[in-house]
């Protein structure tokens, strides 16, 4: 584990793990900042956290694991989705199949099953979407990663009659009056 990349940040993750601690988490390794000419914070693991805690709601982005007690695989995942943020995720179950059927039910733009670094440094070729107040929008990662630097305008074109204002309704939705029959075409 290096230095934080950024000064600021480890005051962040400091106050995370103080605000856990002073609403009764306890900290069972780390949980301190050291100087080494820059700062360094060990790998930290709290228990006894809930979803009052700054550590379980906010976007910590430093070495630190809050470990939850949970009664049911729903409540799990109805905790896991207790926040305004959704980045990324990971999901340690009995099994991959278990796993992945639980990843399914996350609000996350992309979940690690079965490891917790997939999402962030192994796997950079899956693309993803933040969910929620994460990130800025489209994916860093895959072939597309270079597409969420470009705005995309659709130009639409009716090259046959008007369209009537019938096919706006619900029944001419329904209906699935396609775009081609009335002669609309899309160009990139």
């Amino acid at each position: 584990i290096g230095p934080m990349i950024d000064l600021r940040q480890a005051d962040i993750v400091l106050d995370h793990i103080d605000d856990a601690r002073a609403k009764g988490a306890e900290v069972k390794t780390g949980g301190e900042v050291e100087d080494h000419g820059g700062k360094w914070i060990r790998p930290t693991v709290l228990t006894g956290v809930d979803h009052t805690m700054k550590v379980m709601t906010e976007e910590t982005f430093g070495p630190v694991m809050p470990v939850m007690a949970y009664d049911s695989e729903a409540e799990a995942i109805r905790l896991a989705n207790d926040t305004v943020y959704g980045l990324s995720a990971a999901v340690l179950a009995g099994d991959a199949e278990e796993g992945e059927r639980i990843a399914s039910q996350i609000d996350a733009g992309a979940v690690s099953v079965m490891d917790t670094i997939l999402t962030g440094a192994i796997i950079r070729d899956a693309e993803k979407t933040s969910f929620k107040l994460s990130g800025l929008g489209g994916t860093r990662m895959g072939a597309g990663s270079i597409l969420r630097f470009f705005r995309k305008k659709a130009i639409l074109t009716n090259s046959g009659d008007s369209v009537p204002m019938t096919t706006l309704g619900e029944a001419g939705h329904e209906a699935g009056a396609p775009s081609a029959a009335l002669g609309l075409t899309n160009r990139d």
